[in-house]
Formats: C-alpha cells, structure tokens, sequence
C-alpha cells in the first residue's frame, strides 16, 4: 500500500498509474481510498503484492557487482515495452506537466 498526501500532483500520478496498468510489466492497483491520515487528507493507493522488488533497489544493491549482459537486456526490454504503453496511452507526455 502506498499513501500520498491529497493533493492534485498525487491525484495526476493515480490516474496516470491507473492507465499504465495495461502493461503487464507494471504493478496493478487494486484500489483507491480517500483518508485522513495523521490529520492530513491522503489517498491509500492498494496494489498488488510484488515479491521481486524494485529495479532502483536492486540496481542500488548491485552496486559493486555490475549486472551481465543478459541482466541489463532483461531491464531494456522491459523499460521499452513500458516506455511503448505508455507513450502510445500519451501517458509519457503528461507525465511531466
């Protein structure tokens, strides 16, 4: 679960995230609730359980062994098809507005 304060930025990446999903590669949202949490208004955002972890993660821990060849094509491929969903969702372009 993740928590983000209520704010339009946050409701703007929900969204985005919710049109992304239509790639395998991403993690799915189950559901969304609207909170207060520590007095502030928050969205709980509910995804699916991922045992792998993230990628920043597991390239931060490989730090001193540099991934193989294979390693770094398994994450270009996926970084492409993703980067493909979303681009032809125009999810890419408003991502940074």
């Amino acid at each position: 679960m993740q928590v983000l304060r209520d704010v339009p930025k946050s409701r703007r990446e929900v969204t985005l995230h919710v049109k992304a999903v239509a790639c395998r590669h991403i993690v799915q949202i189950k559901d969304v609730y609207e909170n207060v949490y520590g007095g502030n208004k928050c969205l709980l955002v509910v995804m699916e359980c991922m045992n792998g972890g993230e990628l920043f993660t597991s390239i931060q821990e490989r730090a001193d062994n540099a991934f193989n060849e294979r390693g770094y094509s398994i994450i270009m491929c996926f970084t492409t098809i993703l980067s493909n969903t979303m681009h032809s969702d125009t999810c890419v372009h408003n991502w940074y507005q």
